[in-house]
């Protein structure tokens, strides 16, 4: 109330999940708050409580998605595929469940095992990854360093990522693409839908705006 008595700037803001509700939700949105970011992490309850120890149920995204959307508020859900012993099937239910629930700006990003955490140490444990270092070598847009079954598919999968999000009718064309490696066409589709489909709607960008940016990234990552 405080801010949104003193200032009409509009702002972004993390929530949790389980949190959330309808008096919150309200308050954020007249305060002036555009958007709400929450971790999902996994479409799949299982992977989300035992792996990545996140206890909060599919039910319970779905009734803060409902309540967001009463009050008018637009929500980024923040994902993870590629995630230690992970299932193909699992990283596209993943994205079928940003979609199931309306995510407005969905997020995805391929897990990467950082130094003392309990998962990488895990995975460490299970022969997954080699070593445990400060330098990956890898980012979370580009490639995995986890060694196990379909991982080569969940990395294309990712490439595919925005596309899917976007147009969820796509997944069967993509299933088909993923079977196959085009890294250079691959990482192109990937950046174009990024600014396309994720960052212009996260910033509200014009579509000259997100022009500029894409190629500042361009020369960034090259």
């Amino acid at each position: 109330e405080a801010y949104g008595s003193k200032f009409r700037i509009p702002f972004y803001c993390n929530v949790r999940a389980d949190q959330m509700n309808e008096e919150l939700a309200f308050a954020l949105k007249d305060a002036g708050c555009y958007l709400v970011s929450f971790g999902l992490e996994s479409g799949v309850e299982k992977i989300r409580t035992e792996v990545l120890k996140k206890n909060v149920t599919n039910e319970r995204f779905r009734q803060t998605a409902d309540i967001l959307k009463k009050a008018g508020l637009r929500f980024a859900a923040t994902n993870m595929v590629g995630l230690p012993n992970e299932s193909l099937e699992d990283a596209i239910r993943t994205l079928q469940f940003n979609v199931e629930i309306g995510a407005d700006v969905p997020w995805v990003s391929l897990y990467q095992p950082f130094p003392k955490t309990h998962l990488a140490e895990k995975a460490l444990e299970e022969g997954l990854i080699k070593k445990l270092d400060d330098n990956l070598g890898y980012d979370i847009h580009t490639d995995s360093r986890l060694c196990q079954p379909e991982i080569d598919e969940i990395v294309r999968l990712h490439k595919f990522a925005f596309v899917v999000l976007k147009f969820p009718q796509s997944i069967s064309l993509v299933r088909k693409l993923i079977k196959r490696d085009h890294p250079v066409l691959y990482y192109y589709i990937h950046r174009v839908t990024y600014f396309w489909f994720y960052f212009r709607r996260e910033r509200l960008m014009s579509w000259r705006r997100v022009i500029i940016e894409a190629f500042a990234a361009m020369r960034y990552y090259s």
